[in-house]
Formats: structure tokens, C-alpha cells, sequence
């Protein structure tokens, strides 16, 4: 059984290569040439998925907060 941040991996994943595919083949191909071209690192996802629900989830529960009346003002 997979866990939920599993699922949300697999269905990044998915959305990546789904998001790839609808490429018109001429963007490909340009998207391909410039790889070389492009700063070394630029292709690497620099980042944790686990750091970007993380920090969604504080920014939705800060916004929440700011939202509450605070009691005694």
C-alpha cells in the first residue's frame, strides 16, 4: 500500500511527462537543441517535493491565521 506523499509524487511524475508529451514535436526539438546551450544544472530539479508541500502548507495556514480575528482587539 502506497502511502498519500507517494501518490503525490508518482502523480507529479506524471504530470511532467503528460505535460512533455503534448510538446508539438518543432518545441521538442528546440527544447532538445538548447540543452547544451543552457547553464550546467539547469535541467536538474533543484528542489524536495517534500519541501514544497511543506511550505504550502504553512503559507495555507498562515493565510488562515491572518484571517481569524484575534481575540481581544
Amino acid at each position: 500500500m502506497k502511502t498519500k506523499f507517494e501518490e503525490y509524487v508518482e502523480q507529479v511524475d506524471s504530470l511532467i511527462r503528460d505535460f512533455t508529451k503534448k510538446l508539438h514535436v518543432s518545441e521538442l526539438d528546440l527544447i532538445a537543441e538548447s540543452i547544451e546551450d543552457s547553464p550546467a544544472g539547469t535541467g536538474r530539479m533543484d528542489f524536495w517535493l517534500e519541501d514544497i508541500v511543506d511550505n504550502e502548507q504553512i503559507s495555507r495556514k498562515s493565510a488562515n491565521d491572518m484571517s481569524e480575528p484575534v481575540a481581544g482587539i
